[in-house]
């Protein structure tokens, strides 16, 4: 990678920054022609010969992807939320998050544990529906670490919609096998 101060002088920045400076600054143009073609395999080779880092950076920001607060994360013009507050932190906890992950996490885990011996297969599922989120993470983080929080909302909605569908079938399941 061609390093010179005006590449520094971008480092921490955006893509975007100073009107695209990395493909409109003629100061630029070695770097921009190895971003272009060199780049991607660069970095492919730089996760699969660091699965340490690979492994472990992601779940470093484990908070920005699934806590992220987007009422003031992103300012909006005109936003109205659809939700009020006290709902929205129920389904997306940003002050008590660490507890709320641990909570559902080791609550999934039990009921995943308790009902996948059962032969309904709506567990089977959620636990690949949920599955799923753990590559989109990866490819989420790596992918862009300096915008993480914008593209994680899908994975975001996917991580709480399974933990949600997890508990509502739990409860079903609980309520119908009662003796009545």
């Amino acid at each position: 990678m061609p390093v010179t101060p005006e590449l520094m002088a971008l480092s921490g920045k955006n893509a975007n920054s100073d009107n695209y400076a990395i493909i409109n600054n003629s100061k630029l143009k070695r770097f921009s022609r190895w971003l272009f073609n060199d780049a991607r395999d660069v970095y492919v080779k730089f996760l699969l010969t660091h699965p340490g880092y690979t492994i472990k950076s992601p779940l470093a920001d484990i908070k920005a992807l699934l806590g992220y607060n987007y009422l003031e994360g992103f300012h909006l013009p005109d936003y109205t939320p659809a939700l009020p507050s006290r709902v929205n932190d129920l389904f997306y906890p940003v002050e008590w998050f660490w507890p709320y992950l641990w909570v559902s996490l080791l609550a999934a885990g039990f009921i995943l544990a308790t009902n996948l011996r059962t032969k309904k297969r709506v567990y089977w599922i959620i636990v690949v529906f949920l599955l799923l989120s753990l590559p989109q993470l990866y490819l989420i983080w790596h992918g862009d670490a300096l915008d993480v929080e914008r593209h994680a909302v899908v994975m975001n909605i996917q991580f709480h919609l399974g933990l949600l569908w997890l508990a509502i079938f739990h409860i079903d399941t609980v309520f119908t096998n009662t003796p009545r």
